[in-house]
């Protein structure tokens, strides 16, 4: 994340205020964040607005049928997480691996996602 210089883009169908939390405070300064989810959207939104509202930090939030955790920086490098990220290895150890041969297939494979799910936050 600390070496994002234009975006994070999180996938994550549990992402949840306390994600904002534990994640957000860390994204450095002019970077903007989008956030693709499928479920707790009641929850999130309000927390991501907040918090929107506090830093000047510019979040998108759009919904669709997902079932992994993928973070990408910069549209350049991404990694997988065997969790959610508002788990983080609270219960249990997790891989975070980098996605190296399959980065294109999977960040195009995500963007298709973010341009036909639902907006929730512009």
């Amino acid at each position: 994340m600390e070496r994002a210089t234009s975006e994070l883009f999180f996938v994550d169908p549990w992402g949840n205020a306390e994600f904002v939390s534990r994640f957000l405070p860390y994204v450095p300064e002019g970077v903007s964040v989008r956030l693709l989810v499928s479920r707790n959207v009641k929850t999130l939104m309000p927390a991501v607005d907040m918090f929107a509202a506090e830093h000047g930090l510019r979040i998108a939030v759009r919904v669709a049928k997902i079932h992994e955790r993928y973070l990408f920086v910069d549209r350049k490098e991404g990694v997988q997480s065997g969790a959610s990220f508002h788990d983080g290895a609270k219960h249990t150890g997790t891989a975070v691996i980098a996605l190296t041969d399959a980065f294109e297939p999977v960040l195009k494979l995500y963007e298709n996602y973010w341009d036909t799910g639902n907006v929730e936050r512009p």
